[in-house]
């Protein structure tokens, strides 16, 4: 299997708190993969790794087989321009409309005006928030933001999206619409890991599950086994 991104006994402490340990798995391109685990438990670690916000003490996290931690100054603005990320708390600029929100992630990326009036409608399309457009961030429901931070995590068509706990603070709903979103944005090319600790979350994705434990690797299921 080609790998997009791969860990090979990856291992990050905090102090004397070891956030993950010894961690090795490789995702590879158009999967679906859903991390779970407790609060504490390395997911989040996990995707400041992949990002490069953190570097790790041992081992080591690569994209496409180049090490994130060696990456010049310009490998890594590449790396993270073809990387989407969604977050629980939506980060939505409140004075700006949803159109002007998934604009500015892409003119923070360099992207050309042409290629964003173009590219922002069919986000927009693909969240199915075409009519809301010009609405303001406080104008929308809880479960309309996180599709507003879904179109702009994936405007820039991205190769990898990581989305961290995008359904925390949603309703069972609105969690079934991101979720939704979610394999629609994979089946279209996009490899997406997901964080979650929700049970209905990993039932309704389906797919391969990495359970973790304390910053280890519990589980490895093709199968979508949830055993939290």
């Amino acid at each position: 299997m080609d790998t997009i991104i791969s860990f090979d006994k990856a291992a990050k402490r905090y102090g004397d708190s070891v956030a993950v340990h010894d961690v090795s798995f490789g995702v590879g391109y158009d999967e679906f993969v859903t991390l779970v685990g407790h609060s504490g438990s390395g997911k989040s670690t996990l995707f400041k790794l992949i990002l490069g916000e953190e570097d790790p003490h041992t081992g080591s996290v690569c994209r496409a087989g180049i090490d994130i931690a060696d990456m010049s100054e310009r490998e890594l603005l590449e790396h993270r321009r073809n990387t989407g990320v969604i977050f629980q708390d939506f980060r939505l600029l409140s004075k700006k409309t949803v159109f002007e929100n998934i604009a500015f992630a892409m003119e923070a990326l360099g992207y050309e005006e042409d290629k964003i009036e173009s590219d922002v409608p069919y986000a927009l399309e693909l969240v199915d928030l075409q009519k809301k457009a010009w609405s303001f961030p406080q104008e929308l429901s809880g479960g309309e933001q996180q599709r507003v931070a879904i179109a702009r995590a994936i405007v820039s068509q991205p190769e990898l999206l990581l989305a961290d706990e995008p359904t925390g603070n949603l309703d069972p709903v609105n969690s079934h619409e991101v979720i939704s979103i979610l394999k629609q944005v994979n089946k279209i090319g996009t490899t997406v890991i997901l964080t979650t600790h929700d049970k209905s979350v990993v039932n309704k994705v389906k797919g391969r599950v990495i359970t973790l434990v304390n910053g280890e690797v519990a589980m490895d299921d093709l199968k979508g086994k949830y055993i939290l």
